[in-house]
């Protein structure tokens, strides 16, 4: 057998180390819990858990594939994922990863997908992004430092996230996405790249190399996003850069930049 343990739905895996296996460290169906348990240098993912599973208190470290993969309505909490092949933690519709940590791993340190929830999150040193959620999927109070890319999503909030020297963008957000109250510093890119139908509100980004706050809408014309209540201070390139039409930037304090105010026509402008 190339995987180390099977459990059947609704099993519990308590206080087990894991490790050396071909295959898999774990794999659990649905409905199971996995509590204090380590699952290291496995052939491929750490641990592999079914829908409306539990974990909690884990560490999977040097696996060769994921750290570990859930499916929809998982909850993970308190766990670690560090230095693996491929992501850290990923997670299905529906799932929240909670005061988790995800550090050195050549893929994304933790995502979820469409509605899920990353909250008190640490992500740093890995090679994709730092922290991804999609559609209807939130961010909130986590950090990310020296990953490729900082936080991103489609349709997502994002609250009160610190994001630093990341390669490229700090954030990247997708339409329809909110970011609120968060802090981008010292991004081989811009801090925060917004697109249409976005709110960029109450946020700090300062010393990035690109701007503070970009809105472009790539192949499109970026609209109705507003950014409202920045400060946006010491960016290599500028302050706030928006292209298209139709956006609203206001309440904005921006000093010091390459370019404080790099706006396109057609949009409103009120500097402070």
């Amino acid at each position: 057998n190339r995987n180390g343990l099977k459990l059947g739905p609704r099993s519990a895996l308590l206080g087990c180390q894991v490790s050396s296996n071909l295959g898999y460290g774990a794999e659990a169906d649905n409905e199971c819990r996995v509590m204090n348990c380590q699952f290291s240098y496995n052939g491929q993912t750490g641990l592999v858990v079914g829908a409306d599973s539990i974990v909690s208190q884990c560490v999977m470290d040097h696996n060769g594939g994921l750290g570990m993969r859930g499916d929809d309505r998982c909850v993970v909490e308190s766990c670690a994922a560090y230095s693996n092949v491929l992501a850290g933690i990923s997670l299905k519709y529906g799932s929240v990863a909670r005061n988790c940590t995800a550090g050195g791993n050549a893929g994304t340190g933790i995502s979820v997908q469409n509605s899920g929830r990353i909250e008190g999150c640490a992500s740093y040193n890995n090679t994709s992004w730092g922290l991804f959620a999609n559609y209807g999927g939130i961010i909130r109070n986590s950090t990310v430092w020296m990953c490729q890319l900082g936080i991103g999503g489609n349709q997502i909030t994002v609250e009160n996230c610190v994001v630093r020297e990341s390669t490229f963008e700090g954030m990247r957000v997708g339409r329809e996405s909110t970011v609120r109250a968060c802090v981008s510093d010292n991004n081989g890119g811009h801090g925060i790249q917004a697109s249409s139908s976005c709110f960029i509100t109450g946020n700090k980004c300062y010393q990035n190399e690109a701007s503070g706050i970009k809105v472009t809408d790539p192949g499109f014309t970026a609209r109705n996003t507003v950014v409202d209540g920045n400060v946006v201070i010491y960016n290599t390139l500028g302050g706030v850069e928006v292209d298209g039409e139709e956006n609203l930037i206001i309440k904005n304090q921006a000093t010091n930049n390459g370019t404080n105010y790099s706006v396109a026509a057609n949009n409103r402008l009120s500097e402070v």
